[in-house]
């Protein structure tokens, strides 16, 4: 869907921080679970980087773990989307053999590598307010997020 919003991969926190405002007292969390499969929702910071008309308000930041994303990343120096490889409301996507053909079809290149990935989702964190959300469970549990945040 056009009106979902799209997220982001960053190579590290240094330039999470540079796209999104993060409270300190979120710093550590980042840190813990960051390279993973999480997603944090963080305020947008007034920049350059990305365009406007995409991302307003808030933005979905996560630093992949996969060590081809991380080149990609490295090489670019710059945020690349990330979108899910599923059609929305479809069930989801998670190993390159998974890709519906008539998504397939659209993409320039596919690397199935699918041994360095879970198969399950990446946990989603709303940062935006005081009290953390999870908006989606994934790969990271909710209890895990608590438990990290509480220590």
């Amino acid at each position: 869907s056009q009106n979902k919003p799209l997220s982001i991969f960053v190579s590290d926190i240094y330039n999470l921080t540079k796209i999104a405002k993060v409270k300190e007292r979120y710093i550590d969390l980042i840190n813990h679970f960051s390279p993973g499969p999480i997603t944090y929702i963080l305020p947008l910071k007034n920049n350059n980087i990305l365009p406007n008309e995409f991302f307003k308000d808030s933005i979905g930041i996560r630093i992949p773990e996969h060590p081809i994303a991380i080149s990609i990343l490295n090489k670019l120096k710059v945020p690349i989307v990330a979108t899910s490889t599923n059609i929305s409301g479809k069930e989801s996507v998670c190993k390159a053999n998974d890709i519906p053909q008539s998504i397939k079809q659209h993409l320039s290149v596919v690397i199935e590598d699918d041994e360095l990935v879970s198969g399950i989702e990446s946990t989603i964190i709303d940062l935006t307010e005081d009290k953390i959300k999870v908006l989606r469970e994934g790969a990271i549990s909710l209890q895990t997020v608590n438990n990290a945040f509480s220590n």
